[in-house]
């Protein structure tokens, strides 16, 4: 789970206003950049109104992940503003990655000689459902079983929206108007996450159900934070007052929302939720704070979709925090898109788009930037132990990971070992060694430059050729 601590807050620049075709403009001739679309104040009859648009040629440089986009979406250009002076802006786009025809001029060891894949499938130990950063052993079917069950996010799944509200403050808006926005956007980050097709599907009511009890007779909502016995009777509650109207059947992840006009101060997201409907068992609800421009509180940072993105993959397959990696990873800062690792444990790539590669013998790699949506080769693993591998991955910015700054692309390394268990411990960047003690704890610079390596447990990973199409390294015995 979160721990709203280990977040920085920010204070950057806001984006331009959120403008529409048709919307109304104050001077003709002016002009605004929204949406990766450049609009024009122009005269339409006596009113003077925005233009439709044209696409915007010149691509924006990011010098923060956290910079506001100057060009974000106009549904989500006033949340952004607001939320940018809580916390970190992140992401609320995605952003397409076209590679080039140029490929690599290095040659690469052929696929053939390369460890057997099973070889890289670090298992997750029998009994240990946290956190998740493993395979589960196909001879095991209590940890297959509860995988199945369990894992979201992943490629196919079926999320329902659960919109409660109180007895004793009735609303009577659409949760789709008030979060569709949300809703959109996962449904899309799943889609194009998946590098192998996806069948998701967010069932959305239209209205609200009012729960049992009045708002203050509830405890220990208002904050973000571990499970109680006084929250379970919560998420009991929510399921009771939903049950006869919602059909839960086949449903993996819940989201819980509640009218926006709930006191933000009030109620804190989470995601420890689930229990028994009329159909079964609800896996995983996972909670969130109502939206709320207007009030600035701890809870609001968690009411953005990189948020919302960091607190599901608690809910369900719960990969735990990363207190070492720094910005990367959804999970670590929150501030980026998932490492390429947990989207290959959650099944968003599969056994073909990863180069297994011994930690004895010499061999060549190319992976293609993870941003790149398709089956291509995006991850080199080298296995440690039967616990713990290095993994490296092309960073480029596109993709959720659009913000990325010049100067912070390359190829990411990091390890990962199952056998730890501490919270926030057991998946950790590394920085070439050459710059490691000129930046801080936040990594932003620890992908690899050409020319540069990394030694970790005797295996030397040196970036040999970079580009457009991605990056090539060398692995081999440091011995």
């Amino acid at each position: 789970m979160l721990t709203l601590s280990l977040i920085n807050l920010f204070s950057v620049a806001a984006s331009s206003a959120a403008v529409k075709t048709g919307s109304s403009c104050t001077k003709a001739g002016i002009k605004t950049t929204a949406a990766a679309k450049t609009y024009t104040c122009i005269k339409s009859g006596k009113k003077l109104v925005w233009s439709s648009g044209v696409e915007s040629t010149q691509k924006f440089e990011f010098s923060s992940v956290c910079q506001v986009d100057p060009n974000s979406p106009s549904e989500w250009a006033e949340i952004e503003s607001f939320h940018s002076k809580i916390t970190c802006a992140s992401f609320y786009k995605y952003v397409p990655y076209k590679l080039p025809t140029q490929t690599p001029k290095t040659a690469l060891t052929d696929a053939k000689s390369l460890p057997n894949i099973e070889t890289c499938k670090i298992r997750q130990p029998d009994g240990q459902y946290y956190p998740w950063r493993g395979f589960a052993d196909p001879n095991n079917s209590s940890m297959v079983n509860y995988f199945k069950n369990n894992a979201s996010p992943r490629p196919n799944i079926i999320i329902q929206v659960m919109p409660v509200s109180w007895p004793d403050s009735p609303y009577s808006g659409n949760p789709n108007t008030d979060y569709g926005r949300y809703f959109k956007f996962f449904e899309e980050w799943i889609k194009n996450t998946a590098d192998n097709g996806s069948d998701v599907s967010v069932r959305v009511p239209d209205r609200y159900f009012p729960m049992p009890k009045p708002f203050s007779d509830y405890k220990d909502i208002s904050v973000h934070g571990q499970p109680t016995a006084d929250r379970k009777i919560f998420w009991n509650d929510a399921i009771a007052a939903t049950d006869a109207a919602i059909d839960f059947t086949g449903v993996t992840l819940s989201y819980l929302v509640v009218p926006p006009t709930t006191p933000i101060e009030k109620f804190g997201g989470n995601p420890d939720g689930g229990g028994v409907s009329s159909e079964g068992r609800i896996p995983h609800i996972l909670s969130v704070p109502p939206h709320n421009t207007t009030v600035r509180h701890n809870n609001s940072q968690l009411a953005t979709p990189n948020m919302w993105l960091h607190e599901m993959s608690h809910a369900g397959l719960d990969i735990g925090d990363y207190y070492n990696s720094g910005i990367w990873g959804s999970v670590g800062s929150g501030r980026l898109d998932q490492l390429g690792w947990d989207k290959y444990i959650e099944g968003f790539m599969n056994d073909a788009q990863i180069r297994c590669a011994s930690p004895n013998e010499t061999s060549i790699h190319w992976i293609v930037p993870s941003a790149a949506k398709g089956p291509y080769q995006k991850l080199v693993v080298v296995p440690l132990s039967k616990n713990k591998v290095i993994v490296v991955e092309s960073m480029r910015s596109a993709g959720y990971n659009y913000k990325l700054p010049k100067v912070n692309q390359g190829a990411l390394v990091y390890t990962v070992d199952v056998s730890i268990t501490a919270h926030g411990e057991g998946t950790d960047v590394y920085v070439p060694s050459s710059r490691a003690a000129l930046f801080g704890g936040q990594k932003e610079n620890a992908p690899m430059r050409v020319g540069e390596e990394i030694i970790i447990s005797n295996v030397k990973i040196t970036l040999i050729e970079s580009g457009d199409f991605g990056d090539v390294i060398k692995v081999e015995s440091a011995k």
